[in-house]
């Protein structure tokens, strides 16, 4: 669960996730809604993990993966002021790893029940996928995408859809940023 971080008389950072299939943007709008905020942003733990495994997942690193992502997000969290974007979260671990090995464990399903964001920001899989080493789904991104709107759908989640040109798609979430920030009451998930 996410706690406050807080300065004594200082609200919360507001969270913003951001979250789809790969090569949606999602690092990309992180880091430029960061750079318009004045703010910090919390990469995708799963790259960097990646790199040091060499490539090499199994289902047993589910849970270190959700953890080092968590753990990522607390550390960002102290640095941000407003609002904090953030790049991937539990569920979208449960889904990968549903999808890749056919199991999701039960502490990283309990992480993805607990974690509360105040705007929850979904890209559609609309734009062209870029080759990466770590990407592997440039047609499987729509399935991806379908599969977590319905994990999202049935933890009674809301969201904003994101999709477009990739001048749309900062637009809208800068749109639905500056809502939340003007109404700090209206929240998407939870």
């Amino acid at each position: 669960m996410h706690r406050a971080a807080t300065t004594e008389g200082s609200e919360p950072p507001r969270r913003v996730l951001v979250t789809g299939a790969e090569s949606t943007g999602k690092s990309t709008l992180c880091q430029e809604l960061a750079r318009t905020y004045r703010t910090s942003w919390c990469p995708e733990y799963l790259r960097e993990y990646f790199q040091q495994r060499q490539g090499k997942l199994t289902r047993d690193d589910q849970v270190t993966i959700a953890r080092g992502q968590a753990r990522l997000e607390e550390e960002a969290v102290r640095r941000a002021s407003r609002v904090l974007f953030v790049d991937t979260d539990a569920l979208l671990t449960c889904v990968y790893f549903e999808h890749y090995f056919g199991y999701v464990d039960p502490v990283v399903s309990r992480m993805a029940d607990e974690e509360h964001y105040d705007l929850i920001l979904l890209l559609h899989p609309d734009v062209p996928w870029v080759e990466d080493p770590q990407r592997d789904l440039p047609v499987g991104r729509v399935r991806i995408h379908d599969r977590l709107r319905e994990e999202m759908k049935r933890r009674g989640m809301r969201w904003t859809d994101v999709r477009g040109s990739w001048g749309a798609r900062e637009q809208t979430a800068k749109d639905a940023v500056e809502k939340l920030l003007r109404n700090p009451a209206a929240r998407d998930r939870r």
